[in-house]
């Protein structure tokens, strides 16, 4: 019975596909990621003092990579995709000459489902709005921690795996852009942010805490080619 569905599912996928090959449109995209992951919170792994808290993580920079389809109905278009897509973030904690800093770099397959419409600019440029959603899946990642005085390692650098239990590696989200194209080529900027808190554990309010529970979020600029 499940195959028959999967069977039938991928028919109707398959006769989409065929009737409206003309709107299909496939293409590449890649760029820069400026990420961060708010009210996370790391300690070193070693050492007794209480004041090496680091809470909401700096932004940081990476990329994204992949591939996107595009389902156009003249003006408006529905456009999807997958994306190698790395993010995270950075942060530094000074108490008098120690410092300790941490890196987060998760890596996620990420799959967005946009709409989008498209204004024309002038006869060769059109500049479209995009809004959807996302979901992500962590693939992998690590976390790097240095705890120093005066240059010197107090401990030995720790890097440690970032989907290690105590982070979800399901994420889904808003994603909204701006996109300006040119012939088959295309420039954008986008702002997603995840609603999944990235923490396995909820944090519940109190007044420590506050109730601050860890989201992913991300800017970005990518260059697309579209067949």
């Amino acid at each position: 019975m499940k195959n028959l569905k999967k069977f039938t599912l991928l028919l109707c996928l398959l006769s989409l596909s065929v009737s409206g090959f003309a709107q299909l449109h496939f293409g590449v995209k890649g760029g820069l990621n400026y990420s961060t992951v708010s009210a996370s919170e790391y300690k070193p792994s070693e050492g007794p003092n209480p004041e090496f808290v680091i809470t909401d993580l700096d932004y940081k920079s990476s990329y994204h990579i992949g591939m996107l389809v595009q389902y156009r109905m003249q003006d408006f278009a529905i456009e999807s995709g997958a994306y190698y897509s790395v993010q995270g973030g950075k942060g530094v904690k000074k108490v008098g000459a120690a410092k300790y800093e941490v890196r987060a770099d998760p890596a996620y397959l990420q799959i967005p489902v946009l709409l989008l419409y498209k204004f024309n600019v002038s006869d060769k440029f059109k500049l479209y709005p995009t809004i959807g959603t996302f979901v992500a899946y962590g693939l992998s990642g690590k976390i790097n921690k240095e705890y120093t005085a005066n240059g010197n390692n107090i401990h030995p650098p720790v890097s440690e795996d970032y989907f290690n239990g105590n982070v979800r590696k399901i994420d889904w989200g808003t994603s909204a852009g701006l996109n300006l194209e040119y012939n088959k080529f295309v420039l954008g900027v986008a702002y997603e942010y995840g609603f999944l808190r990235v923490n396995s554990t909820k944090v519940e309010g109190n007044a420590q805490t506050k109730g601050k529970n860890a989201h992913n979020k991300n800017f970005k600029a990518s260059v697309a080619y579209v067949f």
